[in-house]
């Protein structure tokens, strides 16, 4: 920190506002509004000798912060731990959605079954994944099959459960293997954010809706993703 205060406090952070006070301890009020090149000289060395002594020492206030951070109960358990993972599987008991896979028939959602019987060994050699033949709307702990098929079908009736869905949510990720008509995006865009003027609406193809959903849900997002499975050719 330079010897002249400036004209913001460095207070932003924990760290930079316990340095500024320490600062302030070793240079007196005199000495923080300089006159002169020489003045601005000597200050700076006062000031930087302070620093170095106040930072080599064991029980400074720097060391004394990041000892604060080491106690703090992180997720990391160490080189190689998946932080996106052990957030997905560790929702305050109730594990989250997390989309899998998709194919011509359907989607693969883990974490459908909750509370799995362990003397069910079927059951567990299934990992928890419930393939759902159609479309679907996920949610951060839940995912429901959804009455949609084209991307014509898309209406405000068809999205009522996401304008249901409490706390309000914050993203919906529209995705389907097909385009769909940008007049359409257009409608529901404005007709949601009628109810919700802060959620983001955007259309994916699925394979993208589907991360970019378990990637939010991670990270604690209100998150939503209706996606869209189109009738094969022959139905």
């Amino acid at each position: 920190y330079k010897c002249i205060k400036p004209k913001t406090d460095p207070t932003h952070t924990m760290r930079s506002r316990q340095l500024w006070n320490n600062c302030l301890s070793f240079a007196t009020p005199s000495r923080l509004v300089c006159k002169s090149a020489g003045q601005v000289r000597q200050t700076n060395t006062i000031l930087t000798s302070k620093l170095a002594a106040l930072l080599s020492n064991p029980n400074s206030t720097v060391d004394v912060y990041q000892n604060n951070l080491r106690k703090r109960s992180f997720s990391w358990q160490g080189h190689g731990t998946d932080l996106l993972s052990d957030s997905l599987a560790h929702n305050y008991g109730v594990p989250k959605i997390i989309l899998n896979g998709h194919s011509s028939s359907g989607f693969d959602v883990v974490n459908m079954v909750k509370n799995m019987d362990p003397n069910d060994e079927s059951l567990k050699a299934t990992g928890g994944i419930v393939h759902c033949t159609g479309s679907i709307l996920a949610f951060p702990g839940a995912c429901f099959l959804w009455n949609v098929r084209k991307p014509e079908d898309l209406t405000m009736e068809s999205l009522a459960p996401v304008l249901l869905y409490q706390p309000r949510l914050e993203y919906l990720f529209i995705g389907c293997s097909t385009s769909i008509p940008p007049h359409v995006i257009q409608s529901i865009k404005r007709e949601l954010q009628k109810e919700n003027i802060n959620m983001v609406i955007e259309p994916m193809d699925l394979t993208n809706a589907m991360g970019t959903f378990n990637i939010l849900n991670g990270e604690d997002r209100l998150v939503a993703a209706a996606l869209i499975l189109p009738p094969d050719d022959d139905n």
